[in-house]
């Protein structure tokens, strides 16, 4: 429950930074599912 982002601006940096992380996510489980 992050409420802060309700009342925060949303800014193209924490995009970057959010699809940053998500990508990495994504990678990593790719790559264990490929590669246990």
């Amino acid at each position: 429950m992050e409420s802060c982002h309700e009342y925060t601006p949303y800014t193209a940096l924490d995009h970057v930074f959010f699809q940053g992380r998500a990508a990495r996510m994504i990678h990593q489980i790719l790559y264990h599912q490929r590669f246990p």
